[in-house]
């Protein structure tokens, strides 16, 4: 068998000291080292105690002892450790390869091996990870969580006999008790903790003072065990005074829900137990929140709650705290194709329509996730554009979520617990590309307890009520787990009842007539749910006239004919201006107060009809559009008898939030960004962006705004064109 470490527990922590010592040494060949364990404060199990004070032992477990040279990761090894019959001292051995000659040499040993995920001699610390999941027993903390560190004495030549070491805590311990809870025959399962403050992930520790810093932490740990009335974990040194904790007992049949505020001066020390007792009088047990694996992309809809899962037998999901290039995993539990009460570590997303029509995006609480390249990289920002929105496939090989940014490979999202060089193991979630070794992911989305009846039904109708007079198809989604029929009062319905989930889809014709056309859709049930049915009304316009050719142009402009550092409300009255308005039309130009004005610079000089060194004279103007939004508005663009009609404007950037194109005119919907670039001759980058148009109201001009809301970069706009679509 292999034998590991098992520490005990003292309540004193000691301070660190080292002293150099001279030793008789072996041949500059001898590459094992062998140690002897003992002292009060080396424990993993808690004994019995003896008053506040609790005994130490070692005992055989298969958890492996990491042993340093020196802080070097190169020089780092596992060990198997040997107890003693009584438990009260232990030996293990370290065979180090290649060992480099130093002028001196110092041992550090910590346990388990597997919790240091780095070493860093400079600093003189360790890169300890305190697990966010763990298993408790009625006397100990989960042997894994238990860390403890050692340093020898330095040597001034590699020692031959054996060296003593002297181990102390790194970790710090809760001891709970939860009294007056109302199970009523419920089987706990686990104990989630969820603080105000970083309490577990990883952390950096000083050998030195025993201190800490922050390096990637969670708030949230989940404590896997059966019984309320003693619950051990073991977490990271911190201060928690004044801190609040959430306490989420989960059971077979729901959850009991906890939260406190610590008083002040209650600090976490290594070494230190705190016990905690926590009334759970007056807490009922409340239905399970779940999560079903998603198995078909039909089950998806937008506004669904989902979370990121590993594929297969890893129990691992995207965790809520976002690291600075990816995200962390959390500990789930999966029973078959379900999740019951994931912990608060673990990050609920809702699913949106992306940037691109038909494909999603991934909200958070702070943002959206998105894949933005250079890198295998997992990020979240504010606004979701191209590189925040994903495309799902789900088949026999399996669930892909893709990244949509263009001309990136690192963007398929996937698990990474991939062994580093030092042989520490990643634990998180990014963006890889498709040849990546990383392991593949699923979705879990929340759902129904399969044991529960007619829980909910909902529906509902997305997108404008107000419809051009072409001809459409609308989307109704309805959400339930119960028996439902729908109706509509004119158009057709490709379903007229079900009882799951489902996409219904209207088609309406296109309106012929000179009146507008209205159609109401309702979804109602029998069930005995509330509401019971649900109403929605579509307007779909009339035929006002002929419609313009696909291809005419309602306006455009390419701001020849001006001076440099005219605002465009200043270009527009010039006789030479370039402007093209439909009918002979007038529009009307604005901007804010500053940095809105043309240059005469070629800055987005472009495309390959233009070759050769010399730069064309029609070519030489563009408008700058201020960064920190700079906005230039164009009022009176004629659209009477237009359903649709597109918009493309050049630009030396290709991402929407250097123009965020938007209108105030009812009816007028801006469709979603895309962009194409290439590089000019004059090796400059050039966009090509466009939106389409919908037209479904009354309006026989509308207005349309460019703003540009980067903080960092001006960007520039030139041979701007609406033309008609149908």
């Amino acid at each position: 068998m292999k034998k590991s470490l098992i520490f005990a527990f003292a309540a004193a922590f000691l301070a660190l000291t080292a002293c150099q010592k001279e030793v008789s040494t072996s041949p500059a060949a001898q590459k094992t080292i062998r140690f002897q364990a003992s002292d009060i404060e080396t424990r993993t199990v808690f004994g019995t105690p003896a008053g506040s004070t609790y005994p130490t032992l070692w005992t055989d477990t298969d958890i492996q002892m990491g042993i340093s040279l020196n802080l070097s990761s190169s020089d780092k090894v596992a060990a198997d450790i040997t107890p003693s019959a009584d438990g009260k001292t232990a030996t293990f051995k370290a065979d180090f390869e290649n060992l480099t000659t130093a002028s001196s040499y110092t041992f550090v040993a910590f346990y388990p091996n597997s919790v240091v995920k780095s070493v860093n001699a400079t600093n003189k610390t360790l890169n300890i990870e305190f697990p966010a999941g763990q298993t408790s027993t009625a006397t100990t903390p989960d042997e894994n969580a238990q860390i403890i560190y050692a340093v020898s004495e330095t040597f001034t030549e590699l020692p031959e006999t054996e060296v003593p070491l002297h181990f102390k805590h790194a970790s710090a311990y809760l001891h709970l008790v939860f009294t007056n809870a109302a199970l009523n025959g419920a089987t706990v399962s686990a104990v989630n903790i969820t603080s105000s403050t970083p309490i577990v992930g990883r952390w950096f520790f000083n050998l030195a003072d025993a201190t800490i810093a922050e390096n990637a932490t969670g708030k949230t740990v989940s404590i896997a065990t059966e019984s309320l009335e003693n619950v051990w974990c073991a977490l990271a040194p911190a201060d928690l005074s004044g801190a609040t904790l959430k306490f989420v007992i989960n059971t077979d049949k729901g959850t009991l829900t906890k939260e406190i505020t610590l008083p002040a001066d209650r600090k976490l020390t290594p070494g230190s137990i705190k016990k905690l007792t926590v009334d759970l009088a007056g807490i009922a047990v409340q239905e399970p929140v779940v999560y079903k694996l998603v198995k078909s992309k039909d089950e998806l809809y937008f506004g669904d709650k989902v979370i990121v899962v590993s594929a297969g037998e890893l129990e691992k999901a995207l965790g809520a705290t976002q690291n600075s290039n990816n995200r962390s995993a959390a500990d789930i539990a999966k029973e078959e194709d379900y999740i019951y009460n994931p912990s608060d570590a673990v990050q609920q997303l809702v699913l949106e329509e992306g940037a691109i029509p038909g494909m999603y995006s991934f909200k958070t609480t702070t943002g959206y996730l998105y894949a933005p390249g250079g890198g295998n990289y997992l990020r979240t920002k504010e606004a979701k554009d191209d590189a925040g929105t994903f495309a799902i496939t789900i088949d026999e090989a399996g669930t892909k979520i893709i990244g949509q940014k263009p001309g990136i490979t690192q963007v398929e999202m996937r698990y990474n617990n991939n062994s580093n060089p030092d042989g520490s193991v990643n634990n998180l979630f990014s963006c890889y590309a498709s040849t990546s070794s990383c392991k593949p992911v699923v979705l879990y989305r929340m759902d129904i307890d399969p044991m529960d009846e007619e829980q909910y039904f909902t529906a509902s109708l997305p997108g404008s009520s107000s419809l051009s007079a072409g001809a459409h198809t609308v989307q109704v989604y309805v959400f339930g787990n119960v028996a439902w029929t729908a109706t509509t009062t004119g158009g057709t319905l490709d379903s007229a009842s079900g009882n799951t989930s489902k996409i219904l889809t209207l088609s309406i014709p296109e309106n012929t007539s000179s009146s507008a056309i209205t159609y109401t859709v309702t979804v109602s049930t029998t069930a005995s749910v509330s509401p019971k049915s649900y109403e929605f009304t579509l307007t779909q316009a009339a035929k006002s006239g002929e419609s313009l050719p696909a291809g005419t142009v309602l306006w455009s402009e390419d701001w020849e004919g001006g001076a440099a550092s005219d605002t465009p409300s200043a270009y527009i009255a010039k006789d030479s201006k370039t402007t093209v308005v439909y009918n002979n039309g007038t529009v009307t130009y604005t901007q804010s107060s500053a940095g809105v004005k043309l240059y005469a610079d070629y800055l987005v000089y472009v495309d390959s009809k233009y070759t050769g060194t010399d730069k064309p004279a029609d070519k030489k103007m563009n408008l700058l559009l201020a960064k920190n939004n700079g906005t230039w508005t164009i009022t009176g663009i004629p659209c009477k008898n237009v359903a649709k009609a597109k918009i493309t404007f050049r630009s030396n950037y290709g991402t929407v939030g250097y123009s965020n194109l938007s209108t105030t005119t009812e009816g007028v919907t801006i469709g979603a960004f895309t962009t194409t670039n290439y590089t000019s001759d004059w090796n400059k980058k050039v966009y090509v962006n466009s939106h389409e148009i919908t037209f479904s109201g009354t309006a026989e001009t509308f207005d349309l705004t460019f703003k540009n809301s980067n903080t960092s970069n001006n960007v520039r706009l030139d041979d701007i064109v609406v033309e008609v679509l149908e």
